[in-house]
């Protein structure tokens, strides 16, 4: 049995050699987040593609989405970067201690000029990083057209007719048998195949060129990743059929990784460490679940998240979970949760999160998005 399913007991790790010969393919997501990163580090993403000279490759589809999407990230976003609204926090206090002191019997000056000199150096910063809005539109039309060079000539051609009808014809069976990717896409009314066209297209490119892959993604789905002793690798039922139908290693990794290791490996210069932060920290989190139906699901996570979470499960309709001591593990660090109840609204107080489903099994939440 154990040999029947290898790949979820052991796959090969990425080295230097791998990295010096492998395909590398990047995801819409990391295309896309790219926009919001820091300047250092979209110009160390940009070194990063630059250094995988002819082996850097962007799906037909990948390309298709990233193309559909740009115009939003071409302007800033309507949410601000922490950084930017913890600085108006603490100006604000300057601003009102500032009005206090007027009136005020007792000296405030020595604390608003320690928060003054700090409200400079934070604006310095996100200035310096690119990370706020002031200008946000040109760098992200210059950061476009590096994308842009970095992928010329490097776009997948389109699958044919015949391609796409036996991949839609495939999709029921794959789906009804539970084989990833895009099982999560389900309730999507729109790209439902997404995940799916990209999945044909790395496997074509592989079977060609007869050498493996790395794909690169920011996607939190379980469909293209898994879990392995709490650390994350390729989905083994993908990396099988990868192997299986074109005889070569599939890598699925996260846009921080591929940064880290591609700088490493290829001795890029920059703000390596800084850019990694940046990537990790503009990313929602996964919260993973043991296992479970829906309906009476827990889960471990850790002691920063509230005590009540509410998770959508289908139209109109809201999970609540709370925390309870029985599953909780305070000497390790744990804080778990059961299901409490389903209702058209939130439960009063709980915090909002995304579920990740496969099927009707809750297998995670992502965090920050609400």
């Amino acid at each position: 049995m154990k040999k029947l399913f290898s790949a979820f007991y052991e796959q090969p790790k990425l080295n230097d050699k791998t990295w010096e010969s492998a395909l590398v393919s990047i995801d819409t997501n990391v295309l896309l987040h790219s926009y919001r990163w820091g300047r250092v580090t979209q110009d160390v993403f940009v070194d990063a593609l630059k250094a995988l000279s002819g082996r850097l490759w962007l799906t037909f589809h990948a390309a298709l989405e990233y193309h559909r999407h740009r115009p939003e990230y071409l302007l800033p976003s309507r949410n601000p970067s922490t950084l930017v609204t913890g600085a108006s926090t603490v100006k604000k206090i300057k601003d009102s201690w500032s009005e206090s002191k007027k009136s005020a019997t007792q000296s405030l000056q020595e604390p608003i000029d320690a928060l003054s000199q700090a409200v400079d150096a934070i604006y310095k910063h996100i200035e310096a990083t690119g990370l706020g809005d002031k200008g946000y539109e040109k760098r992200a039309d210059e950061h476009s057209e590096k994308l842009a060079k970095a992928f010329k000539g490097r776009c997948l051609s389109k699958l044919g007719a015949d391609e796409l009808q036996e991949l839609f014809s495939s999709e029921p069976l794959r789906s009804a048998q539970g084989i990833p990717p895009g099982l999560t896409d389900q309730s999507k009314s729109s790209n439902r195949l997404g995940d799916l066209i990209i999945w044909t297209e790395l496997k074509r490119l592989a079977k060609e060129k007869k050498l493996p892959l790395i794909f690169v993604t920011d996607e939190t789905k379980l469909d293209w990743w898994s879990l392995n002793k709490r650390n994350r690798w390729t989905n083994p039922e993908l990396f099988s059929e990868f192997r299986d139908l074109t005889g070569q290693d599939l890598f699925v990794i996260s846009a921080d990784q591929f940064v880290d290791e591609t700088a490493s490996v290829f001795k890029l210069s920059g703000d390596i460490s800084a850019a990694v932060l940046d990537m990790k920290s503009s990313n929602p989190t996964l919260i993973e679940f043991n296992g479970g139906e829906l309906s009476n699901k827990s889960c471990f996570v850790d002691f920063e998240l509230p005590d009540v979470i509410a998770v959508p499960v289908e139209r109109d309709q809201w999970s609540t979970y709370r925390s309870t001591s029985f599953l909780s593990d305070p000497a390790h660090g744990k804080k778990g949760y059961g299901h409490s109840g389903t209702s058209s609204q939130p439960a009063p107080g709980a915090v909002r999160y995304l579920a990740q489903l496969r099927g009707t099994e809750l297998v995670g939440l992502i965090v920050d998005l609400f």
